[in-house]
């Protein structure tokens, strides 16, 4: 058992990622966990596999039993012997080939249709009758691959689904910086793949893998994991495990391709020289007006003397105005909870019962990592909830004074961002369903 990954929750209840997609007809949905978002008709990484599970979405209307469920499951579509089979005959047109419920794109371009003929069948004791249905992709052959230590947050500016200031983000928020990059322990980074025009890429980590030169490619496991040198692939993210003075680089394989992601450096503390914190807020509109929300996560970006990023920074942090409760944060046997460590947190404004109209909330907190300290203040406004579902208090709420729980698997091992974390931000990203076949 990796340490930290009890933590684990779901991306919807951070950042309302979404990683399911619906087919043309709409009545299915697609979901792969640790894939990136991507629909039907976009421009998929030739090469990679799509592995998604399968659900049915049924209208009130259309339910013919008091309770029916109005969604339905389905793990494994592929295969003989799963419900899926007595509603839908599954196929692939085009460069591609399916086999036990994956996708298993060409390592070629061109257009590939996976089609669903629909029969007439039973599910919860329910008569289905639907539509014949499909996904189409467009497979295109890489050119490059990049990591990128800020993707996440890019994503979320550049879909509108965080508040953005009039004076604007710092300078140089999202600037990933030159290679080698500079890990702290351990990190995780985005992976991205372009075509030959420089256009991204969908993919998905199934039939990618990764290699290292100068270290060691961890194991699934995630063996050694802040404590040795190396990188595995989580997702479509890179692991990044690096001690102080290591030095190593990797490359991503896709069926006979190789795409290089640069080089690694392995830092300490000392090589912290500055500390810079950017909230993140729901944007909601308050009397015609848009304005900052409930908190969404908060981003520290540790420098060193050359300005260069530092990923993985143990960065820790601590309440000093206000409350706060935080995803990801355990609670100890005697109901108190461990101090937020990490690049990354997510806050969430349950520790007070929701307004009963638009309220202004703040708090402070301090951010600290070696000898660098950084102060950033959250102001808000809480919306009444759209229906009463009634109030309980987060138990990861804390403020001034609170007295830390001891959690120790939650933490580090050999510093670097907490494993917790970095299982968290890899489900936020909306990521590979565990356990799937590779």
């Amino acid at each position: 058992m990796i340490p930290g990954l009890g933590l684990v929750v779901g991306c919807a209840a951070l950042l309302a990622c979404d990683p399911e997609i619906k087919s043309e007809e709409g009545q299915l949905v697609f979901h792969d966990p640790f894939s990136p978002r991507f629909t039907s008709g976009d421009r998929v990484l030739a090469g990679s596999r799509y592995c998604p599970s399968v659900a049915a979405w049924f209208d009130a209307e259309t339910l013919t039993r008091e309770g029916a469920p109005s969604r339905h499951e389905w793990d494994e579509p592929g295969e003989g012997d799963d419900p899926f089979d007595s509603c839908f005959t599954a196929a692939v047109e085009g460069p591609a080939t399916l086999e036990d419920g994956c996708i298993e794109f060409a390592d070629a371009g061109g257009e590939v249709i996976w089609e669903l003929a629909a029969s007439p069948c039973t599910l919860d004791d329910e008569e289905r009758s639907f539509v014949d249905d499909r996904l189409r992709f467009t497979l295109v052959p890489g050119a490059r691959a990049a990591v990128d230590g800020f993707l996440a947050e890019r994503e979320l500016i550049a879909d509108d689904l965080v508040f953005q200031p009039e004076e604007g983000f710092p300078k140089g928020f999202l600037d990933t910086g030159p290679a080698p990059y500079q890990v702290y322990g351990a990190a995780l980074l985005d992976v991205t793949f372009f075509d030959a025009d420089g256009e991204r890429l969908a993919w998905t980590d199934h039939g990618v893998h990764v290699g290292v030169e100068g270290a060691a490619a961890l194991g699934d496991a995630l063996e050694g994991l802040g404590e040795d040198d190396g990188a595995a692939l989580l997702g479509s993210g890179l692991i990044v495990s690096a001690q102080p003075g290591a030095a190593f680089s990797a490359f991503a394989a896709v069926r006979a391709r190789r795409y290089p992601l640069g080089g690694f450096a392995g830092v300490g503390e000392e090589a912290v020289a500055s500390l810079d914190v950017v909230p993140l807020f729901e944007p909601v509109e308050v009397d015609g007006e848009v304005v900052a929300g409930r908190p969404l996560g908060i981003r520290a970006i540790a420098r060193d003397d050359q300005q260069r990023p530092i990923y993985g920074a143990p960065v820790r942090w601590e309440v000093i105005e206000g409350r706060l409760g935080f995803s990801g944060v355990e609670v100890d046997d005697d109901g108190a909870p461990a101090q937020p460590e990490g690049e990354r947190i997510y806050p969430n404004d349950a520790c007070e019962p929701p307004p009963l109209r638009p309220q202004r909330r703040s708090a402070t907190l301090v951010a600290t990592v070696g000898g660098e300290r950084a102060r950033v203040e959250l102001e808000w406004t809480a919306l009444p909830p759209a229906e009463d579902e009634g109030y309980a208090e987060d138990p990861t709420c804390q403020g001034p004074g609170v007295a830390y729980g001891c959690v120790c698997a939650a933490g580090s091992r050999g510093g670097g961002e907490p494993l917790a974390a970095l299982f968290l931000l890899a489900l936020v990203r909306g990521r590979r369903r565990v356990g799937r076949r590779r």
